[in-house]
């Protein structure tokens, strides 16, 4: 089975890593961007092996880590969203029944509910999962663009259908009650959502959209699960 090409990109970030590093022993001259490229390719790793709307949380800690690198999170509020999330996990069992986008919407509200982030830290906290999970989407399509699946007019309207979604889900999300988010959440796991839309609005075919709905959730193409 062929891995993604995302995957592909992060073994050869992680081989030539190894490769760097066994020289810098014999010439014991570190180059410093070496470990900085493998904690990026690993924080790839992880994100894509996380589940498409929720944030798993070992995914989350690497991604407050990731901030804390970059000078956007202090290391005492990075521990405190980590604490806070531990604490979560040990009652998600409570919760075993909500779809995973609600429950990964929920956390970040309830941090900024609970006071341990504020707005801007929140927003920081989304921005570096879409971040990451956008660079795994783009290499996925461009995959599917390379095999010949879709055509990059497609592609380039997927990434605008799929945006516009995210948009204008959080819009709706603004005002409404936690139980409103739940139904709406299981409603869209019903499968009424932007794939759905993209075959009604003749961007792509059922065929196709049935190879997009398998690539995005990890699989390959041409295999169904």
């Amino acid at each position: 089975m062929r891995h993604s090409l995302a995957k592909k990109i992060i073994c050869g970030v992680l081989a030539c890593g190894m490769m760097m590093t066994s020289s810098a022993m014999v010439f014991g001259d570190v180059d410093s961007s070496v470990d900085k490229n493998m904690r990026s390719a690993t924080l790839v790793m992880k994100i894509s092996n996380a589940p498409v709307c929720g944030h798993r949380h070992e995914a989350l800690k690497d991604v407050v880590n990731k901030l804390v690198e970059e000078g956007k999170l202090t290391r005492e509020k990075a521990d405190k969203i980590i604490k806070y999330a531990e604490e979560k996990e040990q009652t998600k069992g409570e919760d075993k029944q909500k779809p995973r986008e609600y429950k990964k919407f929920h956390l970040i509200e309830n941090l900024q509910k609970d006071g341990i982030i504020n707005d801007i830290e929140a927003e920081t906290i989304r921005s570096k999962f879409r971040e990451v999970r956008d660079q795994i989407f783009n290499e996925k399509l461009n995959r599917m663009v390379q095999e010949g699946t879709i055509n990059q007019a497609q592609a380039d309207k997927i990434k605008v259908y799929f945006e516009n979604d995210r948009k204008e889900k959080l819009e709706k999300l603004k005002n409404m009650t936690d139980e409103q988010r739940q139904a709406y959440f299981k409603e869209r796991k019903r499968g009424q959502g932007v794939i759905d839309k993209l075959v009604n609005d003749g961007v792509i075919t059922k065929e196709q959209a049935r190879e997009l709905k398998i690539v995005l959730q990890g699989g390959q193409k041409g295999h169904s699960r």
